[in-house]
């Protein structure tokens, strides 16, 4: 099902500006499908996974899933180690350091990588 996803038994258009009435015309697709983001989907899916006993070490993903809040606060309640990817010019705050994420990255020696 090309631009779509399973999640939670519905099935939900996974492209920004898609008209949801058009997604529902189409087979398959239930009239109360509503369009989420991927970071939605993806928290929704992995509190799914989780509640049913699944065990997982840890999570990582690009900048659109770092990006979103409520993401990384599912995984911090859930005491699920992550690493998201950010923006360069995301603002990050190290030992009291206000800096962008690409400056704080580019401090990091080599062999630490």
């Amino acid at each position: 099902m090309d631009g779509h996803c399973w999640t939670g038994g519905s099935t939900c258009p996974n492209t920004p500006g898609w008209p949801i009435s058009a997604a529902v015309a189409r087979p398959g697709v239930p009239e109360q499908a509503a369009f989420a983001t991927k970071p939605a989907l993806a928290a929704e899916m992995t509190a799914d996974a989780l509640d049913t006993g699944l065990t997982v070490r840890g999570v990582s993903g690009d900048e659109v899933y770092g990006h979103d809040p409520r993401l990384r606060a599912l995984l911090e309640h859930r005491r699920i180690g992550y690493v998201p990817a950010i923006a360069g010019n995301r603002r990050v705050n190290l030992e009291r350091i206000d800096r962008s994420a690409a400056a704080s990255a580019a401090g990091v020696a080599d062999r630490h990588w």
